[in-house]
């Protein structure tokens, strides 16, 4: 995240011209610390499905995080890693 924030947190100078940073990199950090705490706890009062699994799916508990729209930065940062992921299989 540290490396994320650095990259996506400052204006860059390019050929074009300076460019606005993507992300606010201090409340990005702050917004993780939360999301991460928050996802915890949605594990652990999951119910469990026998000793291996949850009945929760991970993709709810993200759901459920992010339709608060409380993690305005982190929005964006799984969006740009959805993209590179993506661009990266074509």
């Amino acid at each position: 995240m540290d490396i994320i924030v650095k990259h996506f947190g400052a204006p860059k100078m390019g050929a074009e011209g300076m460019t606005a940073r993507k992300i606010d990199g201090q409340a990005a950090m702050t917004e993780w610390s939360v999301f991460r705490m928050r996802l915890q706890r949605a594990r652990d009062s999951a119910p469990k499905q026998g000793e291996e699994g949850y009945e929760t799916r991970l993709e709810d508990a993200y759901e459920t995080i992010f339709l608060e729209k409380a993690f305005p930065n982190l929005l964006i940062v799984a969006a740009i890693f959805m993209v590179l992921c993506l661009s990266s299989v074509w």
